[in-house]
C-alpha cells in the first residue's frame, strides 16, 4: 500500500474530556474504520497548515466498523495536543494511516492487558477482538489518581477482569500497573501472555517484573515521532543482537510500534 492510500480526510464526530486534560476524540472515515487493527495508530495533522509542522501519532483506542467511526485517546502534553483537543464537531482533519503492526492474537490463551496511563489507548479495541475470540482477558490499570481512570467501563461490558491501581492510593492498590503484575503473577496460567503499553520506563518496569517469572510478553512502545513513516529515523528502539543478522536498532512507527518484549534492548 502506497503512502498516498493512506492519507485519509476525516470529519471530526466528537469531542469528550473523559478526565482532566484527557480527552476521547471520535472521526469518521469508511476507509480508515475498515482498515484499522488492534495495535495500530495513526499520524494526524492537528491544523490545516503547517504550524505545528510534524504530525501528532495518536493509537487507535476503539472502531465501529458498521457506524464507520474511529475513537482515539490522547492528553493534553504540548501545544500540538492542545490545538486538537480544541476541535469542533464538522471539523476535517488529515490523518495517515492505519500504520504500524498489529497485537498477535492466541485464541486459547489467556491474555494479560498492563497499562499505565495513557498506554490505556490501544488496549479497548484489542479487548473487542479478545472478547470476539473468547479469550479469558485481564487489564492490570495504573493512573496516578482515581481522576485519571477512563474507559474502564467499557471494558468491564466486554467481560474483561479489571484490576486498578493508583500512585496515592485513591483507588485499588496504593502503586503502579507493575506493580498489579507482581501481585498477579503467581496466580496467572503459564500459558497467559502478557501485553504492555507505555513510554520506555514503564515498559522497562513490567519487563523487570517478568524477569521474575518470565511469560510471553508484548510491547507498543511510545516514542517521540515525526514522519511515522520510517523516513526520519527519528523513533529508534535497540535490540538485542541474537545473531549477526538482527539489526541492533528498529524504528517503532516502521518496525512496531509492537514488539515481542525479549527483542528490545530496554536496558539500552
Amino acid at each position: 500500500m502506497t503512502h498516498t492510500h493512506l492519507l485519509q480526510k476525516v470529519g471530526v464526530e466528537g469531542l469528550v474530556e473523559v478526565a482532566p486534560e484527557i480527552f476521547r476524540l471520535r472521526v469518521r472515515n469508511e476507509v480508515l474504520a475498515g482498515r484499522a487493527q488492534p495495535g495500530q495508530f495513526v499520524n494526524i495533522r492537528v491544523t490545516d497548515g503547517f504550524d505545528p509542522l510534524w504530525r501528532r501519532p495518536l493509537s487507535v483506542h476503539d472502531v465501529d466498523r458498521q457506524a464507520g467511526t474511529v475513537d482515539f485517546l490522547f492528553a493534553v502534553v504540548g501545544r500540538g495536543t492542545r490545538l486538537l483537543s480544541q476541535v469542533r464537531p464538522g471539523n476535517q482533519l488529515d490523518v495517515l494511516g492505519p500504520l504500524g503492526n498489529t497485537f498477535p492474537l492466541f485464541p486459547q490463551r489467556p491474555a494479560v492487558l498492563v497499562a499505565g496511563g495513557l498506554g490505556l489507548a490501544p488496549f479497548l479495541f484489542f479487548a473487542r477482538q479478545l472478547a470476539a475470540a473468547q479469550v479469558q482477558t485481564t487489564l492490570l490499570y495504573g493512573v496516578r489518581s482515581t481522576t485519571q481512570l477512563v474507559s474502564t467501563e467499557a471494558f468491564q461490558r466486554l467481560g474483561v477482569h479489571v484490576e486498578l491501581a493508583t500512585d496515592d492510593g485513591s483507588e485499588g492498590l496504593r502503586g503502579t500497573a507493575a506493580d498489579l503484575l507482581r501481585r498477579a503473577l503467581p496466580g496467572l496460567p503459564e500459558d497467559a501472555v502478557v501485553y504492555t503499553c507505555g513510554p520506555l520506563p514503564a515498559v522497562r518496569a513490567v519487563a523487570r517484573v517478568l524477569a521474575e517469572t518470565p511469560r510471553r510478553a508484548y510491547a507498543s512502545l511510545e516514542t517521540r515521532m515525526a514522519c511515522g513513516l520510517g523516513a526520519c529515523v527519528g523513533c529508534v528502539v535497540r535490540m538485542r543482537r541474537r545473531t549477526p543478522d538482527t539489526p541492533a536498532y528498529k524504528l517503532v512507527c516502521k518496525d512496531g510500534p509492537i514488539f515481542d518484549l525479549e527483542e528490545v534492548d530496554l536496558e539500552a
